[in-house]
């Protein structure tokens, strides 16, 4: 009926899966999370694993026949948190022909001193060097998150931002 992607988990665990913010026992996927991913590939709906555990991320990967999709998340060789993804959860989403989409949300993209919630804009630019340090670069997105309630980065904080941003990513 038209619909193309489908989150499967989001803060909360459900049904289907393991949210990285609310682990629990059994982790990754379960039985009808299974039979989703299936039922998914089957109509050509992508799953976006945003939100998803790293368990419940291989578990996809394992499943799936469609490419991976992270539309909004960090990395965690940048910033060490559960709801960001790893170098090898990276290079396997980049191998399945999937799309990567980067947050703009200062607490995803690096450690901030006490008391601040902005990241500069090199904080964003650093996830994208990485990427393509990796070979990973292809697959990446801009993810922005922006109806999230998120704190971008301070040259993102409005539209007018835009320019730094494309500058950035030419240099």
């Amino acid at each position: 009926m038209g619909l193309r992607c489908l989150g499967l988990t989001w803060n909360n665990s459900n049904a289907f899966g393991e949210a990285a913010a609310d682990l629990r026992e059994p982790h990754g996927l379960t039985e009808l999370g299974q039979r989703l991913v299936a039922r998914a590939n089957d109509a050509g709906v992508l799953l976006d694993l945003s939100h998803a555990s790293a368990a419940t991320f291989w578990d996809v990967h394992r499943a799936s026949r469609s490419p991976l999709l992270v539309s909004h998340a960090g990395l965690r060789a940048l910033r060490d948190i559960p709801r960001n993804i790893d170098d090898l959860q990276l290079l396997a989403l980049a191998r399945s022909g999937g799309v990567f989409g980067v947050v703009w949300h200062s607490g995803f993209l690096t450690d901030l001193p006490e008391g601040e919630t902005v990241a500069p804009l090199g904080a964003l630019l650093d996830v994208y060097d990485h990427a393509k340090a990796l070979g990973a670069v292809a697959s990446l997105a801009l993810g922005s998150d922006l109806d999230g309630g998120i704190h971008p980065p301070a040259e993102l904080a409005t539209i007018d931002g835009l320019p730094a941003l494309g500058l950035g990513l030419r240099e």
